[in-house]
């Protein structure tokens, strides 16, 4: 044999000694650790849950179910006060009469109040600016109606005429009439007037 293969067989002997040496003096795990710890990887640590009957179990869902119920009906019932308080506020708002308008202030004019054979009428419409009304009454027409002949053959803009009590522009204003103004009493012209004064104050029959 060669040099060179006793060189080799000598590196292989070495080689095998050593593997077998490490295979017989390493310290191997024993089987029961094993098989403790594959036992604690499957199966987890054990937890100690109470011990508790199906009676007991059944109870307290029972119980708990009953806490739920009354919660849910406490919101129900809180919700259906509220909303029924609303609607009473909202139906005592409805059922307050609403102020009316105030009447305008009671005007001043010169003239005179005597004499005018309508007098309760204007007073009963115009409230306390009646002494105000009859004094313009008695400054456009002496207190006479358009069927009295109070017309004003002057023209009071587009063709309109002033005619009644309170010579009133017609048929600009026949609107205001609660009847036709053609053959309008008394009552019906102070109405007129009176729709026309709370809509517009004195500007009307300022001079």
């Amino acid at each position: 044999m060669s040099k060179a293969g006793r060189t080799f067989l000598f590196i292989m002997a070495v080689t095998v000694f050593t593997a077998l040496f490490v295979v017989t003096t390493a310290s191997p795990e024993s089987a029961p650790a094993t098989q403790a710890r594959a036992s604690h990887i499957e199966t987890g640590p054990r937890v100690a849950w109470p011990s508790m009957s199906l009676d007991g179990l059944n109870a307290a869902v029972e119980h708990r179910n009953a806490q739920m119920a009354a919660w849910y009906t406490g919101i129900h019932l809180r919700d259906v006060a509220a909303y029924q308080a609303a609607m009473e506020r909202h139906s005592r708002q409805a059922q307050t009469p609403t102020a009316s308008p105030p009447r305008p202030s009671a005007p001043s004019v010169g003239g005179s109040t005597n004499g005018c054979q309508y007098e309760s009428l204007i007073r009963s419409a115009f409230g306390p600016a009646g002494d105000w009304a009859i004094r313009i009454a008695m400054r456009e027409s002496r207190c006479t109606t358009y069927r009295e002949g109070a017309y004003n053959p002057t023209p009071c803009g587009g063709g309109n005429h002033a005619v009644g009590i309170f010579q009133l522009c017609m048929p600009m204003h026949a609107d205001l009439y609660p009847c036709d103004w053609h053959t309008a009493d008394a009552a019906c012209e102070v109405e007129a007037a009176h729709r026309l004064y709370l809509g517009a104050g004195t500007a009307p029959w300022a001079l």
